[in-house]
């Protein structure tokens, strides 16, 4: 008898506006759960530069999307 073990899939649904101060801080504490496969960040409007940071970090992560 063979035994499955199944791992959970975890996606974070991660909102934002202006963040700029706290964004990079955030996606990392999020990308450093190891049962974390995907966040969608998801910019609400900004007017400061945490789209850039985001789309920085999904272009060195592929578990991160920018909306």
């Amino acid at each position: 008898m063979s035994v499955r073990t199944s791992r959970a899939v975890i996606s974070v649904l991660l909102p934002f506006r202006d963040a700029a101060a706290t964004i990079d801080a955030a996606l990392a504490s999020v990308l450093a759960e190891p049962e974390v496969d995907e966040v969608v960040a998801v910019d609400d409007s900004s007017s400061d530069d945490s789209p850039p940071r985001v789309a920085e970090h999904a272009r060195k992560d592929p578990r991160v999307r920018l909306v």
